[in-house]
C-alpha cells in the first residue's frame, strides 16, 4: 500500500476543522484575525465562481475538491459535467454523501498525478492546492494540458508574519507547504510554455492567496 503523504494525513486528521472554515455562519460569529483570514476563504471562493461563469454545458474539473463544496454551488449554477477529485478518502466520502443525488458530480479519490481523462474539460480548477504541491511547474503543466479555457489556481501568498507562522505550523504536523512572493508566482507561470496568458486577482484584507485565472496557450495539445 502506497504511504500516505503528509498532506493527506493531515487534511484526514483535520477534516472537520477544515471544511468548518469554510461555514460562513462559523465565520460571521468570529473576530479579529481569524474572521479575517477565514473572510479570506470566502472572496477566494467568490473570485473562483465568477470565473467560471457561465457554466451552462460546461465540463468542469476541481481539484483537490475536499467535501465537495465547490461542486454543490456548481450544480445549482448550471453545470453540465463536474468531477472532483482528492486524495483524503475522509473527504471524498463527504463529498459522495452530500452528492449522491446529484449526477452530474462526480468524485474520486485520487491525486492529480493519478488522474488522467480521454476528453478535455472546458475549465479545471484547484482551489488551496497550490499550498502542497512541491512542483507546481509540473502541476500547472498538466492542468493546461487537459483544459481548453481556463486554469483556475490559488497561489498562497508569502508573508513575514501570517506566512512564516503557517509554515511553522503545518511542518511541525509533518505537511510541508509552499507559498510564493508576487514575483516569485510571476516567474512560476512565465516559465510554463503552455500559459498562453493570465490575469491575477489578489484577495483583499489578510492578502491569503492570489487568485489567477490562466488561459492555455492556443492550439495547445490535450
Amino acid at each position: 500500500m502506497k504511504e500516505k503523504s503528509g498532506a493527506q494525513q493531515y487534511f484526514e486528521g483535520y477534516a472537520d476543522n477544515f471544511i468548518s472554515s469554510y461555514d460562513a455562519e462559523s465565520w460571521k460569529q468570529l473576530k479579529g484575525l481569524k474572521a479575517g483570514l477565514w473572510r479570506d476563504l470566502h472572496e477566494r471562493e467568490q473570485i473562483c465562481l465568477h470565473l467560471l461563469c457561465p457554466l451552462q454545458g460546461k465540463r468542469v474539473l476541481d481539484i483537490g475538491c475536499g467535501d465537495g463544496r465547490y461542486g454543490l454551488r456548481l450544480s445549482t449554477m448550471g453545470v453540465e459535467d463536474y468531477t472532483g477529485i482528492d486524495f483524503s478518502e475522509v473527504m471524498i466520502a463527504k463529498a459522495k454523501e452530500s452528492a449522491k443525488d446529484l449526477p452530474q458530480l462526480k468524485f474520486f479519490q485520487m491525486g492529480f498525478d493519478q488522474f488522467s481523462s480521454m476528453k478535455p474539460f472546458d475549465h479545471t480548477f484547484a482551489m488551496g492546492v497550490l499550498d502542497y504541491i512541491a512542483d507546481p511547474k509540473a502541476f500547472l503543466t498538466k492542468a493546461l494540458s487537459m483544459t481548453t479555457k481556463s486554469v483556475i489556481v490559488s497561489i498562497p501568498k508569502r508573508t513575514l508574519l501570517r506566512g512564516s507562522a503557517r509554515i511553522l505550523r503545518y511542518r511541525l504536523r509533518g505537511c510541508p507547504i509552499w507559498l510564493y512572493s508576487f514575483q516569485q508566482m510571476t516567474s512560476l507561470l512565465n516559465s510554463i510554455p503552455k500559459v498562453g496568458s493570465y490575469r491575477i486577482f489578489p484577495i483583499q484584507g489578510y492578502g491569503m492567496d492570489f487568485v489567477v485565472e490562466i488561459l492555455p496557450r492556443p492550439h495547445s495539445k490535450v
